[in-house]
Order: structure tokens, then sequence, then C-alpha cells
């Protein structure tokens, strides 16, 4: 299941940002990104970009799953 996770991690990244002027948000709210041995692979199947592990800006909170 990991190759078939990192794909879609890297396909929906890839949809996010088409050209070098766009510009978004990609946000995983999963901590077994960073608690896992599988996250680091995940992360590697991302495209270069600026990453952050704390809340992007004041008062932001990740939005609730049903």
């Amino acid at each position: 299941h990991l190759p078939r996770a990192a794909m879609v991690l890297k396909q929906g990244a890839g949809r996010l940002i088409r050209s070098e002027t766009d510009r978004g948000l990609l946000v995983v709210c999963d901590a077994r990104l960073h608690t896992r041995s599988y996250g680091k692979r995940l992360f590697q199947a991302l495209p270069p970009m600026r990453r952050l592990r704390e809340r992007p800006w004041p008062g932001w909170q990740p939005p609730l799953m049903p």
C-alpha cells in the first residue's frame, strides 16, 4: 500500500502546483508521517517545496474529519 500512498500524495501535490507561478498549501494532518518509519519515504515522494511542521499561521486549525 505504501507505493500507492506515495503516488497519490505526489499526484495531489502535482495537481495543486502546475506551473512555477502557481501557489498553494498542501496540508497533511496525519502525525504518522512523522512518527512512523514510512513517513520519510512518503515525504521523499513529494516535489521540492517549503515544509513546515507547525501551524502555517496563528490560529490555524486542521479540518475535522467526520
